[in-house]
């Protein structure tokens, strides 16, 4: 199967998660990416891929975590605000859906889920 997102979107999400997870390692570190078939209900004939993108940096606070997808919220000083909710918006628009897990002093993972179509 195949995922139904323009390519510079895709490479736009991409883009913006792995340097969202470079700002998080300012000391240096790991960034672990990863792209794996995904069938997050048993039940279901859906398969989709998740692809991750995991940082060993600063994690994230509860706070920061619930307001991520806010449109200009943002923990830098230089930020916007508006890298995650386009990212939101774009995978949302393929039909996907993005889930975050971090913890702080840990590191974060952000997982894309795209549905796959046949060809």
């Amino acid at each position: 199967g195949k995922i139904l997102m323009d390519r510079n979107e895709f490479q736009r999400v991409l883009i913006n998660l792995i340097l969202n997870s470079k700002q998080a390692t300012p000391n240096g570190g790991t960034i672990d990416l990863r792209a794996m078939r995904w069938r997050a209900n048993q039940d279901t004939r859906t398969h989709s891929v998740a692809i991750e993108i995991r940082d060993h940096g600063c994690g994230m606070s509860d706070d920061t975590k619930r307001r991520l997808f806010e449109p200009f919220f943002t923990t830098r000083p230089d930020g916007t605000g508006l890298g995650m909710p386009i990212v939101q918006r774009i995978v949302q628009r393929a039909g996907g859906d993005i889930e975050v897990e971090s913890q702080e002093g840990v590191g974060t993972t952000l997982r894309i889920i795209l549905p796959l179509v046949a060809h």
